[in-house]
């Protein structure tokens, strides 16, 4: 099997899914990535099917990121961040009361 794509964007990967589907290319997924990171999705063709793949998804175009999306920070990071604040403002107020 070789790698047809790999992408985050999963209205792409979804499209390359349904072409090869409406085609009757054989293909799997493979989602990776962190914990609180964006998944890229991998999409696998055979060996047989992949110069025929490739053609046929030629002409489909990733989406790109609205900028809302694209400078969206995790909630991890985020409770992290306010947890950090709060500890640190704690320390200040004790230091300053001395």
């Amino acid at each position: 099997m070789q790698q047809l794509v790999s992408s985050s964007d999963a209205s792409y990967v979804l499209s390359v899914q349904l072409a090869l589907d409406a085609h009757g290319i054989r293909h799997s997924e493979q989602r990776w990535g962190f914990s609180g990171a964006a998944y890229a999705n991998r999409v696998l063709v055979g060996d047989a099917d992949f110069e025929r793949a490739a053609t046929l998804i030629a002409g489909l175009q990733e989406t790109s990121p609205c900028p809302a999306e694209a400078s969206r920070v995790s909630p991890r990071v985020a409770a992290v961040t306010v947890v950090a604040l709060l500890v640190l403002c704690l320390v200040v107020a004790v230091l300053a009361s001395r």
